[in-house]
């Protein structure tokens, strides 16, 4: 392996000779130089950054130049990355993913809504394996979701086809479907 090869070697496992939590924290000095030369290029960022770092770390300089080359870099475009990430999800105050969850949540909910409705509720059959209309209060609140809330209407012994028509069921999914849309 020449000198050469070593240098970059030992650069890239050996760690920086300035911390960043130091006081020439790399990251920072790359910040601080972007932001007082807003249009400088790479390159000449790359050399301004050589030089406050050549101050900072007097011994091995034959690490200088492969380190600040590596951090830099790394640095850099981690910068860069960031910056363009936060542009592209901020929109006034939120982010495109989340409204765009949002969105599509509500869309799914509003069609098992509208689905829901043409469905006759006390027709359907619970994972008891009973029907609706044939099921007690009590088993629709151990069946869970929508069904709890049914089960809450009544007594646990009560059966729910005598109790509650096909109409109340409709409010009641009505009820359970805006409340989880308002979360």
């Amino acid at each position: 392996m020449t000198m050469e090869m070593e240098i970059a070697h030992q650069a890239t496992y050996a760690g920086p000779l300035v911390h960043k939590t130091s006081e020439e924290n790399p990251a920072k000095v790359i910040l601080e130089l972007m932001g007082d030369h807003p249009s400088a290029s790479r390159e000449e960022l790359m050399r301004q950054f050589r030089k406050r770092m050549s101050v900072a770390v007097t011994e091995t300089p034959g690490f200088l130049t492969p380190l600040c080359d590596r951090y830099f870099y790394h640095e850099y475009n981690n910068i860069l990355a960031y910056r363009r990430r936060s542009e592209r999800e901020s929109v006034d105050g939120g982010t495109r993913r989340v409204r765009a969850r949002r969105e599509q949540e509500e869309k799914a909910v509003k069609a098992a809504t509208k689905r829901i409705v043409k469905a006759v509720l006390l027709d359907l059959v619970l994972p008891t394996g009973k029907v609706a209309r044939d099921s007690t209060f009590g088993e629709c609140r151990r069946v869970g979701g929508f069904w709890a809330e049914v089960g809450k209407r009544g007594k646990p012994d009560e059966i729910v086809g005598k109790m509650l028509t096909e109409a109340d069921l409709r409010t009641i999914w009505r009820e359970t479907s805006a409340s989880r849309l308002r979360r």
